[in-house]
């Protein structure tokens, strides 16, 4: 095990030049740990949709009008000089144009615009290739050295808080996953590895063996051995399998998501007001025959819907109501049937259903695993948060302070200290008086 990677096990203190190697080490691999997450962030479901539905009041969209097209008048080519031109009699436009069912001669037909040629957008220049310099010199610009200290104390300044954060909370992580007996396999890392090669961000159709030898380019680039990745994937694992013990997807969950997505939806008008005296004068009215959509003009205090005389803008599905009772009203409504007034989080509201969109022909048994799935990675990143936080909160942690790595000879030996230029102590001389 590497002496970086020891360090992020035990947690020791960034004092010594070994832990600052660390810190660029572990900035690589942060980048590296940082693709993954954002591949399978893509991969995830949908996320969680707003509880708040239609009926929260929103301002209204205006566009402006658009600009009147401008017509273009076509260039007109001059006449070269050698060339003679004869005056054509001009036409009328009924005699220009060509007979009814008689298509115009080839030289008239608009040709088609050529195909535009497929560009393929460029490749990324390779990266630079490293020159041998002297030990401790890691770049050398126009004659003028940049030492390795001088990079490692930047990244104390810049980075050191970061990492040791991410340090610490790697430490966490293998500490809590040991108190559980949870371990990382050689297999757990082999799928965790293949997993991570194809979702790295390369072209699609880049074959496996062709992802490892890229991304076994970075690596290298990045100092960083296969050993160091496969360490910091560790924690990954054992992140994953924490995190599989606190989340539970019920099927009742699953169903739920199913009907959400494919399930049948109404179209629905609505009335919002402040108190119930407002709600029930205004549910008389209706119920004597007034007109629901003039009423949600003149009364609802729900801007989004109220111009359009209470319409939801888009057909209300299970799962995307303000909350279940709303959702409970509209679902039990018949066709033309007015609720109602029912009481939402301080507002009440009055429904009115106007159509039923039936179901789409999607078979629950076909997607039910695949919603679990999703429904699981979805827990799981609210449940991360959690359990990091918890984590956190119960451990002991204490932060020391940054201390500056050694300064640097030529070489990249430890610089001598200063001569001492103090005038020599006179020797005492024998007999003198005290």
């Amino acid at each position: 095990m590497s002496a970086w990677a020891s360090g992020a096990k035990t947690g020791r203190g960034c004092g010594g030049k070994p832990c600052l190697v660390a810190i660029l080490v572990c900035l690589a691999a942060a980048a590296i740990l940082a693709w993954p997450r954002a591949a399978w962030g893509q991969q995830a479901a949908e996320p969680a949709q707003s509880r708040t539905g239609d009926a929260q009041p929103a301002v209204t969209e205006t566009k402006p009008p658009a600009a009147p097209a401008t017509e273009s008048k076509p260039a007109v080519e001059p006449v070269a000089p050698e060339q003679k031109t004869e005056a054509v009699p001009a036409q009328s436009p009924a005699a220009a144009q060509p007979p009814a069912g008689v298509p115009p001669a080839a030289s008239e037909q608009p040709k088609p615009a050529p195909a535009a040629p497929e560009t393929k957008p460029p490749e990324p220049p390779p990266p630079p290739k490293p020159v041998e310099l002297p030990p401790g010199v890691v770049a050398r610009v126009n004659g003028q050295d940049v030492t390795q200290q001088e990079l490692e104390k930047r990244l104390l300044q810049f980075f050191g808080e970061r990492v040791r954060d991410m340090m610490i909370q790697q430490a966490l992580i293998r500490q809590e996953a040991a108190a559980q007996g949870l371990t990382a396999t050689e297999q757990d890392l082999d799928e965790m590895e293949n997993e991570f090669y194809a979702k790295s961000p390369l072209p699609p159709g880049t074959s496996l063996a062709e992802r490892k030898a890229k991304w076994a380019e970075s690596l290298a680039a990045h100092a960083v051995t296969r050993e160091d990745f496969r360490h910091e994937l560790e924690v990954d694992v054992l992140l994953k399998k924490l995190l599989s013990r606190r989340v539970n997807i019920t099927d009742e969950q699953v169903r739920r998501e199913f009907l959400r997505r494919h399930g049948e939806r109404l179209v629905l008008r609505q009335i919002v007001v402040k108190t119930r005296e407002e709600a029930e004068e205004l549910h008389k009215q209706l119920t004597a025959g007034a007109s629901f959509d003039e009423l949600a003009k003149t009364k609802s205090t729900d801007a989004r819907t109220r111009i359009e005389g209470g319409k939801l803008r888009e057909p209300l599905a299970r799962g995307k109501a303000p909350n279940f009772t709303y959702e409970d009203v509209a679902f039990h409504l018949s066709l033309g049937q007015i609720s109602s007034p029912f009481e939402v989080e301080g507002q009440w509201y009055i429904l009115k259903l106007e159509e039923k969109l039936p179901p789409a022909d999607v078979k629950f048994e076909d997607v039910k695993e695949k919603y679990r799935q999703e429904l699981a990675a979805r827990e799981e990143m609210t449940s991360r948060d959690a359990l990091l936080r918890e984590l956190f909160q119960k451990a002991k942690i204490e932060r020391g302070r940054f201390v500056a790595p050694p300064a640097e000879g030529p070489g990249g030996k430890p610089a001598s200290p200063p001569a001492d230029t103090s005038p020599p102590t006179p020797p005492e001389s024998k007999g003198a008086a005290p």
